[in-house]
């Protein structure tokens, strides 16, 4: 066990405890995370979870996965959206040639990438609808991609299952992360689950009145 990060391995899964983030909001080149969270990681996807034990992100760990900047986050609504990079054959094919009269080709240093030279922001939600795609090619409608949104709770299920022994700080989280799987309810079809008894990101701060 790692005492510094909270991290161990076991039965073939990395399971790190109360990682931290930033604090402060940044635009950066690459993913960001906020906060504290945890995560667990198998030999096909990287699971991350905020302090409910209720997961929020998903990224594959397979060759086949798109790309490592981009991720799967659970919104609200118990839908996952897919964050694209962009880039993989340009801005005309990333958006579509119906979009646009001609490819963008004016010269920007490497790091920023091909959804930065058309919108200036670094990542594309493509939600997961054929009526609300936002602009041209949709890397969630790759094979993998569907793989893991519809498949996610029984890999992750079957993960932990034949977890034991674990010290005692991550035998708490496995088995509220199990708690959650069990207590979710309402799945629409095999895509999306819907929260249990709390919101996905816990309670709202308390408000104080002015003085």
């Amino acid at each position: 066990m790692n005492s510094s990060t909270g991290e161990i391995k076991a039965d073939g899964l990395r399971l790190s405890l109360y990682k931290c983030g930033e604090t402060i909001y940044k635009k950066t080149r690459h993913p960001t995370t906020y906060g504290v969270y945890s995560e667990i990681e198998t030999d096909d996807a990287l699971y991350r979870f905020n302090l409910n034990n209720e997961i929020v992100f998903i990224q594959g760990r397979t060759p086949q996965w798109p790309s490592s900047r981009e991720w799967l986050k659970r919104s609200c609504g118990n839908d996952w959206i897919y964050y694209s990079a962009g880039g993989y054959r340009g801005s005309y094919e990333t958006f579509g040639q119906d979009r646009l009269r001609e490819p963008i080709n004016f010269k920007i240093p490497s790091p920023y990438n091909e959804i930065y030279k058309a919108t200036g922001e670094y990542y594309l939600p493509t939600l997961p609808y054929i009526s609300n795609a936002i602009l041209g090619s949709d890397a969630s409608t790759r094979t993998e991609v569907q793989g893991l949104i519809s498949a996610w709770y029984e890999k992750l299920k079957s993960a932990l299952e034949p977890l034991t022994g674990l010290p005692p700080s991550f035998a708490d989280f496995v088995t509220g992360v199990s708690a959650e799987l069990t207590g979710e309810t309402g799945r629409k079809g095999a895509t999306t689950v819907s929260y249990s008894r709390r919101p996905p990101f816990g309670p709202a701060p308390p408000v104080h009145a002015m003085s």
